[in-house]
């Protein structure tokens, strides 16, 4: 008799394992962000006008309007992607970082230099790319941080719809 148990058992196992009759839970794919910067594009020598700060500190620090060109948007089922020119130090050397609120639908990036700061200046093609986002309306918050520098600078934001 027990040999005749196991024998129903390990058929059933069998036939269900043969003809797909396994029940798995699919969890759509999580959101993820990928990113390229190019290369320094039209080396200047020419630097920012020193600004005087109200504690008569120098600041050579461009504002976020003069870092900024050629802003492009691209959206479409599951995915957009954003493209930006950004002029900054010619030895600036760029990692990006994303956050996603799914509550708020709010997307951030973080354009972060890791690399030196020197005396001249460079223009950089930054692009992002997000897949795999639910659907819905999103706005897109985009930083620059310097190195060490804790604070971040607002560079643009701009609202976003993913259809399915």
């Amino acid at each position: 008799m027990k040999h005749t148990i196991w024998t129903t058992i390990i058929f059933v196992m069998l036939f269900c394992g043969a003809f797909g009759l396994t029940v798995f839970s699919q969890t759509p794919p999580s959101p993820h962000f990928d990113y390229t910067i190019s290369g320094c594009e039209g080396y200047q020598t020419h630097l920012p006008e020193v600004v005087r700060t109200p504690d008569n500190t120098r600041s050579s620090r461009p504002m976020a309007s003069n870092l900024i060109q050629n802003l492009e948007i691209h959206s479409d089922s599951q995915a957009f992607s954003f493209s930006h020119g950004l002029t900054y130090v010619c030895c600036a050397d760029f990692e990006l970082s994303s956050d996603i609120d799914q509550e708020e639908k709010v997307i951030t990036v973080v354009e972060r230099n890791v690399g030196e700061y020197c005396r001249c200046i460079c223009n950089y093609t930054v692009t992002g790319e997000f897949a795999d986002l639910p659907t819905g309306n999103y706005e897109l918050r985009v930083y620059l941080q310097e190195k060490n520098v804790e604070q971040l600078q607002f560079l643009f934001n701009q609202n976003i719809t993913v259809n399915n």
